[in-house]
């Protein structure tokens, strides 16, 4: 009896007919079903897979995502797939990402917790030639059954998802995940979730990124996780390699998570030529006596402050002992202890004078969303803090220069009347603070 894959093959004589495209369909169908007859048993587990609206978009590869989710399903590794609502989708434990660069198509896969890059390759590219038409498919069923191959019950990165899984629940306290993304991603959609362009990876490039919302003993810090997960999203569009990108939120962004990534992974990979990004969108809090600032971790604590929460003077000081040609800090948080971003001691009085913010260092360029007295707000019909949402609006293109550079100042120019305004409309004030030697190009277009 002739085996199955000698079946496959041998019926391919019977589909050539001259014309290659027809004879290029055949093989490629025996391939996918060779692949298939080939496969290996997968191990189900219970991850849940979201596929965000990037793959549904793809321009020469129309219905990505319901390739994606029907032949993902056939290998009956995930519990649940489903369609995200964004990149950072925490009614999933992992997303598959398709962005687009000049031309090539890429599927990404990783964690909806702390995104966690797990799987990053190209299935698609744009090609011109006379029998091929207008693009290529690469070898599919390999890339879908490396995947299923990837998260199988029991494998390294079952167990790390499983680990971010518990950390976060841990953090948030919320028992098991709800069915459906909270409220705040769900209803509130603002025009800078999905970044507009596109910029090539410069490898050279680094970012850390916090945003923490929730605190165990303190009102929620509004919008500061939504927040840093878009700057995440308009970092990596504007050329930094994800794996470049550390993301720290929940219970990831405490005192060790900061001081770690900060002290030891920023030093380690950090080249002279290369560019720091820090962004921080939480809590801040002053110590009435000696001025000093702190930000907040999700560990920390406003009564022990020297204890649990980590100095703003050493932030600056890590940064600027860096041997990058440039180190931006935004920090979309306050220091006064009147409310907003901004937290004291249970018992002590808000400080009425304007708190010290630090000495900065020269070589440093800081973006802060207030001045010391004043109190940070947000913009509910965004879901965004204000400066963070004029601050990314300005980076994507409307603070650009003449020469199609966006750079400290022209961007500084753009975001203050805005945030003044809108804060007016609030009826509060608040300046928010530019920082810098000369003049720093942040992305050009």
């Amino acid at each position: 009896m002739e085996a199955p894959v000698s079946r496959l093959f041998s019926g391919i004589k019977e589909r050539i007919t001259g014309n290659p495209l027809e004879t290029l369909g055949a093989l490629f169908v025996a391939i996918l079903m060779t692949g298939c007859a080939m496969s290996k048993a997968y191990r189900p587990t219970d991850l849940t897979l979201g596929i965000d609206p990037s793959c549904s978009s793809v321009e020469v590869y129309h219905g990505l995502d319901v390739k994606i989710a029907a032949t993902l399903k056939r290998y009956g590794v995930f519990k649940a797939l489903g369609q995200a609502t964004h990149s950072m989708d925490k009614s999933f434990d992992l997303i598959v990402v398709c962005p687009e660069d000049n031309g090539t198509t890429s599927l990404n896969v990783k964690s909806a917790y702390y995104g966690t890059d797990f799987f990053n390759e190209a299935i698609a590219t744009v090609v011109f030639g006379k029998w091929f038409g207008h693009f290529m498919r690469f070898n599919e069923a390999h890339i879908f059954s490396t995947i299923a191959q990837t998260f199988s019950e029991g494998s390294p990165a079952h167990r790390m998802v499983m680990a971010e899984r518990e950390s976060f629940r841990k953090g948030t306290d919320n028992g098991p995940m709800p069915a459906k993304p909270p409220a705040i991603h769900s209803q509130v959609h603002s025009d800078m979730d999905k970044p507009e362009y596109s910029i090539p990876d410069d490898p050279n490039r680094y970012a850390i990124v916090v945003g923490i919302e929730k605190y165990p003993n303190l009102p929620d810090a509004a919008f500061a996780e939504r927040d840093a997960e878009t700057v995440r999203e308009h970092l990596l569009a504007m050329g930094y390699p994800s794996r470049n990108v550390v993301l720290l939120t929940g219970t990831a962004a405490s005192r060790a998570g900061l001081a770690k990534n900060l002290e030891t992974w920023l030093p380690n990979n950090v080249k002279e030529n290369g560019s720091v990004f820090f962004y921080y969108a939480g809590y801040g809090a002053p110590d009435p006596t000696n001025d000093e600032t702190y930000i907040v971790p999700s560990d920390g604590d406003p009564q022990y402050l020297a204890d649990t929460a980590y100095p703003l003077k050493r932030l600056y000081e890590k940064l600027s002992a860096l041997k990058a040609r440039q180190i931006v800090v935004v920090l979309d948080s306050c220091f006064s202890g009147s409310g907003g971003r901004s937290v004291l001691a249970k018992g002590t009085r808000p400080l009425v004078m304007k708190v010290d913010t630090a000495t900065v260092p020269q070589d440093l360029t800081i973006f802060a969303a207030a001045s010391g007295s004043q109190i940070t707000g947000t913009l509910e019909d965004q879901g965004h803090g204000t400066f963070t949402y004029f601050f990314l609006k300005g980076l994507s293109g409307a603070a650009k220069d003449s020469s199609g550079a966006v750079t400290a100042n022209s961007l500084y120019t753009y975001l203050k009347p805005k945030v003044q305004d809108a804060a007016k409309r609030q009826n509060r004030d608040q300046e928010p603070i530019l920082h810098t030697q000369g003049d720093q190009e942040l992305v050009r277009f």
